[in-house]
């Protein structure tokens, strides 16, 4: 969803949980893929606290992303509803006439 939105456009998730306020330690130490391979289920405190954030994140991210408006969705003519408020965007990027 974050991609086809344009969220993320090259960014990091340490990155976009910054974007919306909230702090991912990503400890260099203990990022790397193979720290976790060679541990045969043991892990440390510090890699189990690595590991939930890491998958905690992206879920709090979704939560956020799910409540903005897709300013990429385009309303179709049979959706079109009288009262409705709408966002009139130019069709081409290069100009922006005011509509009168």
């Amino acid at each position: 969803m974050a991609h086809h939105r344009g969220i993320v456009n090259g960014r990091s998730l340490k990155e976009l949980c910054q974007g919306q306020g909230y702090y991912l330690p990503k400890p260099v130490s203990i990022r790397g893929g193979t720290v976790f391979a060679s541990k045969n289920g043991s892990l440390s405190a510090a890699e189990l606290n690595y590991c939930q954030l890491d998958v905690e994140a992206p879920l709090i991210l979704h939560s956020i992303y799910s409540e903005m408006p897709d300013l990429t969705a385009r309303l179709l003519i049979n959706e079109i509803k009288e009262g409705m408020k709408v966002d009139v965007m130019p069709y081409s990027k290069s100009s922006t006439i005011p509509i009168d």
